[in-house]
């Protein structure tokens, strides 16, 4: 920070895009060394992608200078503190999609097991293995 100092910067802020969970331990560090940081969302970097070449294709290098510029352009805002309650809520969050892809991979076993072993009974019902009524066991 000296020599940015002696280059004329009086400080310096932390911007990124707050995806997945590596943004908050950016988050904790920038913290631990008292620097600010500013997240851009990615809508926004997105956008900014689209803008500048017309193209989808993510580049890490690409999106670093995309995310400097907005936040430089203030398109940006700061980050809540993730607290227990946050990170219990994203744990939560985990496990219901774990458990909606298990749920789902059963179903698809159940229904190929049943195409082969059983097939008359996929005829016989509309959608047996989404039935409210269906009996497990």
């Amino acid at each position: 920070m000296r020599a940015a100092g002696s280059a004329g910067f009086t400080g310096i802020t932390v911007a990124c895009e707050p995806t997945g969970h590596r943004w908050m331990i950016v988050q904790q560090l920038a913290a631990g060394r008292r620097i600010p940081l500013v997240c851009v969302r990615p809508l926004v970097v997105s956008r900014a992608r689209e803008a500048e070449d017309y193209t989808r294709g993510k580049n890490d290098d690409k999106d670093a200078v995309l995310i400097a510029r907005q936040a430089a352009q203030l398109h940006c805002c700061l980050p809540e503190r993730a607290g227990a309650e946050w990170a219990r809520l994203g744990h939560l969050s985990v496990r219901r999609a774990q458990l909606i892809t298990d749920s789902s991979v059963c179903m698809q076993q159940l229904r190929d097991l049943l195409e082969v072993a059983w097939p008359v009974v996929l005829d016989a019902a509309g959608e047996p293995l989404k039935s409210a009524t269906r009996q497990g066991g």
